[in-house]
């Protein structure tokens, strides 16, 4: 029959040859004619093959075996008859599942159903569900008995292990939810009883450890589920936490904190604490030393032998490295070294703080060491300060008012550093002139060595004894003068002075200082009228500025 339709495709083709070649240049419908010929050569051609692969795929359906479908699949791929013969292969791997777990074999008989699934064809794929369903609870019945002849020898962290091994081995990388939920309904109380009784005999370091490998494994998770193990990871990770840190108790009495940090590394060595467990436990010895040495700090300031607490709160500060650390440890370790350090000056408590005033630029030293040569900050001239204690020519000063400190501590705590106490002065020294190296760096007003009596402002370079050599503002030139001649430079607010209002220097009143983008500062002056009456502001340079001696307050001292 094949070639009679072969041969009359032959003609049908040789006729198009003939009509095409006697239309000549006529020819769009020939061609369009000889065109349409081949497009139905083609579907008939078509049907050929798909018949013939119907005739075979019908030899395969009554013969039923794999080698007769893949045949079809090889000499007719693309057809419609090959993709029934993919499904007719699936079929029988579904038969062959069914019939595997009738003989006991599930593994296999997974392995076929679920390559039976692979096809996609509904009732194929169903017929495979079904299957890998009974194979699921078949696993889980046997699991179950497998986890209770696991468990038969006792509940300990060994037999835990095995029978987690067993629904890990049962369950896969990827188990159904009917697996899964028949494993656990077989197999959870008898499991999670089994790690909850490890847990309840951890006694020891060792203990510990042992359970601690059941807890941390992955199927042990997926064994119980998310529920159960939070709670029993919970208990266990509480439990270890109050034996390690019921562990070191001793040590922490007797003051052996390096042994009690020791003993938390061994347990971290041995894997008996996980890394969360070791930090809280850390913490909670950390807390517990710190507050004795809070309690024990702040009863040693004050008295005669702080040394061997400061010594404790050193130690426990360098055993606190990388853990988060008290800022009050670390402030009563400040303390109690100040508290030294006025020991050394046999200073003298101040019981009502008094206000005094510095004189000159001071240096404010560290309350931890007085005789430092490195300043906390340099303090102005004119700072106010509050006196605490003094000892030795320093004084111990705190920046603001403390009010009524009545304990050391209060006072320790307030106080920000030793001082000069020879430059402490009890009137406000604002509008004094300081004396000696302290007049370094000072704004002065000077003569302006004309005979005009007039004062312009200048910077003190140097002091070397009673001559003092001022850099003018105005020039940038230098003139050496005596102390006497200089009048202090601290300006505030209402000095009369004169300045360029015009083009003449006029009377002005000074309001403030004004700072500039480039980072110098001006003065803000009331320029004044003839009759002395307020006119308009302005800024100008502190270099073009003159005073009178008159106008200035008196020198002092």
């Amino acid at each position: 029959m094949l070639r009679k339709i072969m041969f009359g495709l032959a003609v049908l083709v040789g006729t198009a040859q003939v009509l095409g070649a006697t239309t000549g240049c006529g020819g769009d419908d020939g061609r369009r004619r000889a065109r349409n010929a081949g497009e139905k050569e083609s579907d008939e051609a078509r049907e050929a093959r798909e018949q013939a692969a119907r005739e075979d795929l019908a030899k395969a359906k009554k013969s039923n075996t794999e080698s007769a479908y893949r045949l079809v699949m090889k000499r007719h791929e693309g057809t419609a008859a090959a993709d029934e013969a993919r499904i007719g292969i699936a079929r029988i791997r579904a038969d062959e599942a069914r019939a595997a777990l009738g003989k006991g074999d599930r593994k296999k008989a997974r392995a076929l159903a679920e390559e039976a699934q692979k096809t996609g064809d509904p009732s194929v794929a169903e017929q495979a569900r079904t299957t890998l369903e009974q194979i699921d609870r078949s696993d889980a019945r046997h699991a179950g008995k497998a986890v209770k002849d696991a468990l038969a020898g006792g509940q300990n962290a060994e037999t835990c292990k095995k029978a987690i091994e067993i629904l890990a081995s049962t369950l896969g990388d990827q188990p159904s939810p009917v697996l899964m939920r028949d494993v656990r309904k077989e197999t959870l109380q008898q499991l999670s009883s089994c790690v909850q009784a490890t847990i309840d005999g951890a006694d020891k370091m060792e203990a510990f450890a042992e359970a601690r490998k059941i807890i941390d494994l992955p199927a042990t998770k997926t064994a119980v589920g998310n529920d159960t193990y939070h709670s029993l990871a919970t208990t266990f990770n509480d439990k270890t936490v109050a034996s390690l840190v019921a562990a070191v108790q001793a040590d922490i009495k007797a003051n052996k904190w390096e042994n009690a940090f020791a003993t938390i590394k061994k347990w971290a060595d041995a894997g008996a604490a996980g890394p969360e467990q070791l930090e809280v436990a850390r913490q909670q010895v950390r807390d517990t030393i710190t507050k004795e040495l809070i309690t024990r700090g702040n009863a040693v300031l004050g008295q005669p032998k702080p040394e061997p607490v400061l010594a404790d709160v050193d130690r426990a500060l360098k055993l606190f490295e990388g853990l988060n650390v008290s800022p009050e440890l670390k402030t009563l370790q400040s303390h109690i070294q100040a508290w030294i350090e006025c020991k050394k000056l046999g200073c003298t408590v101040i019981p009502k703080p008094r206000m005094q005033f510095t004189f000159g630029a001071t240096p404010l030293l560290p309350a931890t060491a007085a005789a430092s040569e490195t300043p906390v900050e340099s303090l102005p001239n004119a700072t106010k300060l509050w006196v605490l204690a003094t000892g030795r020519g320093k004084s111990l000063v705190a920046r603001e008012d403390p009010g009524a400190v009545r304990t050391w501590g209060e006072r320790l705590a307030a106080g920000k550093g030793w001082i000069d106490a020879t430059v402490m002065q009890n009137d406000d020294t604002s509008l004094w002139l300081p004396t000696g190296k302290a007049l370094e760096g000072v704004r002065v007003w000077l003569p302006t060595g004309r005979d005009d009596k007039l004062y312009l402002l200048g910077a003190v370079e140097t002091v070397s004894g009673k001559d003092v050599t001022v850099k003018k503002i105005s020039d940038g030139q230098s003139s050496t003068l005596k102390r006497d001649d200089l009048r202090t430079g601290n300006m505030q607010r209402g000095l009369k002075v004169l300045a360029f209002c015009g083009d003449n220097l006029s009377q002005a009143r000074f309001e403030e200082f004004v700072s500039m983008a480039s980072g110098t500062s001006v003065a803000r002056v009331t320029c004044l009228t003839a009759d002395g009456k307020d006119d308009k502001l302005r800024d100008v340079v502190l270099g073009s500025l003159r005073t009178k001696p008159e106008w200035l307050p008196p020198r002092k001292p």
